[in-house]
């Protein structure tokens, strides 16, 4: 089994509907920002080509923690400075949906080929900087 990790730095993204206007289609302007950062880091990890395979993707997003502590969480636990799950928004399907699709003809032909797929999202730990990590399994 073949691994890639990229680490795509910054405060991750999530896709957000594109809208119309007539026969004009036009992309949320902080998703194409988002879209160009993974692409950039996808590239500099992997100038190998895409893979025209199957591959299995698990991304882990690391949210920047707030200054103040989400309800559900206690404080001892919110104080410890760990990393630790993010129950509140940026919905794990559209965190994954954007980076598989900024990923098309970078990492893979097609999305179509991701056959198994995690996505995790955490507040970061105190002293971490928050990212994106996309970790790329296939085999030969």
């Amino acid at each position: 089994m073949n691994l890639v990790t990229i680490v795509i730095p910054g405060k991750p993204g999530h896709w957000r509907r594109s809208r119309t206007n007539g026969k004009r289609h036009f992309l949320h302007p902080s998703s194409k920002e988002e879209r160009e950062r993974i692409q950039l880091h996808a590239k500099r990890a992997w100038p190998h080509g895409p893979l025209d395979k199957s591959v299995t993707v698990t991304i882990d997003a690391f949210f920047p923690r707030t200054k103040t502590r989400p309800k559900g969480v206690a404080k001892e636990v919110w104080q410890s400075g760990v990393a630790l799950p993010k129950v509140t928004r940026g919905d794990v399907d559209n965190i994954g949906k954007q980076v598989l699709d900024a990923c098309n003809e970078i990492l893979w032909k097609d999305d179509a080929l991701v056959t198994d797929l995690r996505v995790r999202k955490f507040w970061s730990a105190d002293g971490s900087d928050p990212c994106t990590l996309v970790m790329m399994r296939w085999s030969e």
